[in-house]
């Protein structure tokens, strides 16, 4: 399942075949600042990481990642509460406080990995603990993160779109497919695909290779 979200200001908003539209409210809460600016990088994202991790800046994928995951843990946490997000709160404690919510203990459980790995990868590279090329296992191993997150939060947040509501504080997202119900829980095998890469058994762009090891 891929979801986008939709440009209101320039996409029509009836659904295509095969396709369901979702609301997502509270980006404000979020700490979203500029809803149109952030809903057009979000949808450039993916180009800025394909290309940072096609020409091996492993460090920009990283980050790029970070943000995008950290925004839906924000997102998520928006929702839950109802109120606003601390600005500065670290990743770590946004991971505890979704779990803490209930986003779904496996997921959670991959992205503490994904986070520890990270930091040790980046504290330990000019300590001389890695080659900067080693970066990329880390990259490798969180690379169904960006898309997992996502839907995993809008099967938990997100509500079918009915009426187009007032204001600017939403997202319109359009899925290729029914958003999954009941508590679906997404197995992302971080520590698997960590291992097949240090092995030289799972490349960075080898999505084709992840589906056929079952690990995306």
């Amino acid at each position: 399942m891929e979801y986008s979200i939709v440009d209101v200001n320039t996409q029509d908003l009836s659904p295509r075949e095969g396709e369901h539209l979702y609301i997502v409210r509270n980006l404000k809460s979020a700490g979203i600042e500029n809803n149109n600016r952030a809903m057009r990088n979000l949808c450039e994202w993916p180009e800025k990481i394909e290309a940072a991790n096609r020409n091996g800046y492993y460090l920009e994928s990283l980050s790029l990642l970070l943000q995008c995951l950290d925004l839906w843990l924000r997102i998520f946490v928006a929702a839950k509460t109802n109120k606003p997000v601390i600005t500065k709160a670290l990743f770590g404690n946004l991971i505890k406080q979704s779990r803490d919510l209930g986003l779904w203990s496996n997921l959670c459980d991959s992205l503490e990995l994904f986070n520890s790995e990270r930091i040790a990868a980046i504290h330990h590279y000019l300590l001389g603990g890695c080659a900067y090329t080693e970066l990329v296992h880390v990259c490798v191993a969180a690379r169904n993160l960006e898309n997992t997150l996502p839907l995993s939060v809008l099967a938990q947040i997100a509500e079918p779109l009915r009426e187009f509501p007032p204001g600017e504080d939403f997202w319109i997202v359009r899925l290729v497919s029914p958003m999954p119900l009941g508590n679906e829980q997404h197995s992302t095998n971080v520590k698997e695909r960590m291992r097949l890469s240090r092995e030289g058994k799972l490349k960075i762009d080898s999505r084709a290779t992840m589906n056929k090891l079952g690990v995306v």
